[in-house]
């Protein structure tokens, strides 16, 4: 990932500076640079305040659209000085952790806005706060809004890494993989990011039926067809081992496999392909819910159609 570049989306939270936080400390290890992105979003604005004109013969809302285009303003004005402050507290903390970054401060709709963005960079990074209560979530799922995170996990189109609490270092890299639907050029990618953070990463290979699978041959066969893989640890277990709720959610027994203090520190990364007008991660399950699920404090979905990254012109208000 050297001379390669990272984006990190902010927003005020404090999920918003644990993100900052990691994604500062994989660039210092990898050389990349950081380019921070906050929306201002005029798109929830302008439905806050509702429509600035009426077509002839239409009726009108309970604002008439002069005074909605009134409140329009003042909210997009308000906005853009918190993005503002957001900036200047940003970096001023990356300064003084001696990152070098800048903060660049565009409008519209967040989703939008992010993942044209995020196809000139390697690495997308974002914060997001987890769910209390993992059922309701999952049975919320038809009946609420995405979160941002939620609804980038679907979009983005670069690999995305969610980051919902401190990570003080990554200790390990866990990639996971269907036995069923090898992708060689997501094998590398995953090796070529462990190798850029220096990290030992193991191979996780998930299969629906382990009884007529024999393990040894079929990792034998992987390690000989990449050599990359010939000194480094490639495990195969069942996929429910690893997966619960429909593959909507990590397993218990998948989240401690490294022991309760390690797991906090082992960053799990999974392929996503869409499937119609969903986007399912390798445990069969859509990336939204298991992002909305996540007990981890970080974990990294990587496109499995993800493409170089494009050089684009410039979008939005550079600040520094």
């Amino acid at each position: 990932m050297s001379q390669h570049s990272i984006m990190v989306a902010l927003d005020g939270s404090l999920y918003s500076r644990y993100a900052a936080d990691l994604c500062w400390r994989i660039a210092q290890v990898t050389g990349s640079s950081v380019t921070a992105l906050h929306v201002v979003d005029t798109h929830g604005a302008k439905q806050l305040c509702g429509p600035d004109s009426v077509a002839a013969g239409e009726a009108e809302g309970f604002l008439r659209p002069e005074e909605a285009r009134f409140f329009y303003k003042n909210v997009c004005e308000q906005l853009h000085s918190q993005a503002k402050f957001l900036a200047s507290h940003y970096l001023a903390d990356a300064l003084r952790h001696g990152v070098t970054t800048n903060f660049v401060i565009a409008e519209g709709d967040p989703v939008s806005v992010i993942v044209e963005q995020a196809a000139r960079h390697d690495l997308v990074v974002i914060g997001h706060s987890p769910n209390k209560n993992e059922k309701a979530a999952i049975n919320r799922q038809k009946l609420i809004r995405l979160s941002l995170a939620e609804a980038l996990s679907h979009e983005c189109p670069r690999p995305l890494l969610f980051v919902q609490a401190e990570v003080s270092m990554l200790s390990e890299i866990t990639v996971l993989l269907s036995i069923e639907h090898l992708n060689e050029l997501y094998i590398d990618r995953c090796l070529n990011l462990a190798a850029a953070l220096d990290l030992p990463v193991t191979f996780l290979c998930l299969t629906a039926d382990l009884a007529h699978t024999d393990t040894a041959e079929f990792v034998h066969n992987l390690k000989e067809a990449n050599p990359k893989l010939k000194n480094l640890l490639v495990e195969v277990t069942t996929l429910a081992a690893v997966s619960r709720a429909g593959g909507h959610a990590f397993s218990e027994e998948f989240i401690l496999r490294k022991g309760s203090q390690q797991s906090y520190t082992v960053l799990p990364v999974l392929p996503t392909r869409k499937l119609g007008k969903e986007r399912l991660t390798v445990l069969g399950g859509s990336t939204s819910n298991l992002v909305r699920t996540l007990v981890q404090p970080a974990m990294l979905l990587m496109p499995e159609e993800c493409s170089q990254p494009a050089v684009l012109d410039d979008l939005g208000q550079a600040v520094c």
